[in-house]
């Protein structure tokens, strides 16, 4: 059965060092969670004091209502698959998948059917004489997650699983984890730094930065409202263009708000009343080119990336970073032109002083 799983103010440190700080998180059975964030955030060392790995300095870890803190890693029924396969070079694939059932004494009539089963799910029945050495980094990866699941743990922990496979394969192992967790419904604890694993996996996501959780919430709800300006500029390929701007007054329209390179004023609907520095907030595909004289913001393409059904252009406007404006695949934009970039308010961001997202404005 799939367990839950609660952490309740967790926190970890390594010397001076804190490393989770005060994480609090419940995790519904058969739920699939993805840990997301910048290296060094804490993701890995939130999964592995879930697996029993790391000790928990502060806090408690609970499986279904029972704190677990000092249950050894073999009490907790989890299995975990690594960045690394970790496979016996050795053993064929039927022996890998099969090593946890053989060390744990299971009946020899059972350990093949389970094994049978496992082989059949992740379509390696045809390998199982196979050794590693003569499988794909896919075919690799399967059999690793295969010894995971022949225990049939409560919980299933994923290192980021996907970041030795090149581009195509990864494509491929998500639909497979993708179909596995719909046909076993086990509780899923995922860890990645890659977004569109992120975004195309988890029921819920949790954005994670320097060991603090930033949101928590299904994917296109982190995308469509970002809790803050770190949530918004992690989640999306290219990320949220960034523009400085100062709220200058409140009118009929709404908050009127002045971007600073451009000296442009925008009304903002339902923001409400608040004067000082602000930061607007737009996705490539809120964005529109058009001529220099009749944009929000003008500037000089820096890079044009040609992704076949997408083409992006990199607009140099006097923000944080070049905005990134999606165009037509067809449409020709060269690197050194000057152009314009418009936008509607309504699909912007807006974020205050300390990064935090303002009120959604309203139609």
């Amino acid at each position: 059965m799939p367990s839950q799983v609660e952490l309740c103010d967790v926190q970890k440190g390594f010397g001076e060092r804190q490393i989770i700080k005060g994480v609090n998180l419940l995790i519904q059975p058969s739920e699939f969670i993805v840990l997301v964030g910048p290296s060094g955030c804490g993701k890995s060392t939130l999964l592995r004091m879930i697996a029993g790995l790391e000790s928990v300095d502060t806090g408690e870890i609970r499986f279904d209502g029972a704190p677990v803190n000092d249950r050894r890693p073999a009490e907790r029924n989890v299995g975990m698959v690594f960045q690394s396969y970790a496979l016996y070079p050795h053993m064929t694939v039927e022996e890998n998948v099969a090593f946890a059932l053989k060390i744990a004494r299971v009946d020899a009539a059972e350990r093949r059917q389970r094994v049978d089963e496992v082989l059949d799910v992740l379509q390696l029945s045809a390998l199982r004489n196979s050794r590693p050495s003569q499988l794909s980094g896919g075919q690799r990866q399967r059999v690793a997650i295969g010894r995971s699941i022949v225990r049939k743990p409560a919980v299933f922990l994923f290192d980021e699983p996907l970041s030795n496979l090149d581009t195509a394969l990864r494509v491929q192992m998500r639909l497979e984890i993708s179909r596995l967790h719909h046909r076993l419904r086990n509780t899923v604890v995922y860890v990645t730094h890659d977004q569109v694993e992120a975004m195309t996996l988890a029921d819920r996501i949790v954005v994670l930065e320097a060991g603090t959780v930033q949101q928590i919430g299904p994917p296109l709800e982190l995308y469509e409202r970002p809790a803050n300006k770190f949530v918004a500029g992690f989640l999306g390929t290219p990320q949220m263009g960034f523009l400085a701007a100062e709220a200058v007054g409140h009118g009929a329209d709404g908050l009127s708000v002045r971007i600073c390179a451009s000296g442009v004023t925008l009304p903002f609907r339902g923001q409400g009343s608040r004067q000082g520095n602000v930061t607007i907030g737009i996705r490539p595909e809120d964005c529109t080119l058009c001529a220099p004289e009749q944009g929000h913001l003008a500037g000089e393409v820096l890079q044009v990336e040609r992704l076949g059904s997408d083409t992006f252009a990199f607009v140099e406007g006097g923000g944080e970073a070049p905005v990134a404006v999606r165009v037509g695949a067809d449409r020709d934009v060269p690197a050194g032109s000057r152009v314009g970039v418009t936008f509607d308010p309504a699909r912007c961001h807006l974020f205050d002083d300390s990064g935090v997202t303002l009120p959604p404005h309203t139609a």
